[in-house]
């Protein structure tokens, strides 16, 4: 089973007191919707558990990416239409 979580810090270590775990943190690159950093740590992988977890982490990975670009995309439309009604107002 695998959880896709953001543990803070704290959280990270009190799991990892209770239970063994793995971890990998993957960073994204917004514009090319590729990961850009990965870091894994933990003993219990095998070749088919980490080929599956790191495509599960790559897609959600992307997917907020993706997210994050469309919502960053529509804020800006916004913000200029904003700004163009502003100058508009003023004429």
């Amino acid at each position: 089973m695998y959880h896709l979580v953001d543990l803070d810090g704290m959280e990270e270590k009190y799991y990892q007191s209770k239970y063994e775990m793995n971890s990998i943190t993957l960073g994204i690159c917004l514009n090319l919707k590729t990961v850009c950093f990965y870091h894994g740590t933990g003993s219990f992988f095998n070749s088919k558990t980490l080929a599956e977890i790191t495509s599960y982490g790559e897609c959600a990975c992307k997917s907020l990416g993706s997210e994050i670009k469309k919502v960053l995309k529509q804020y800006t439309k916004k913000r200029i239409d904003s700004i163009y009604q502003k100058v508009n107002v003023l004429e």
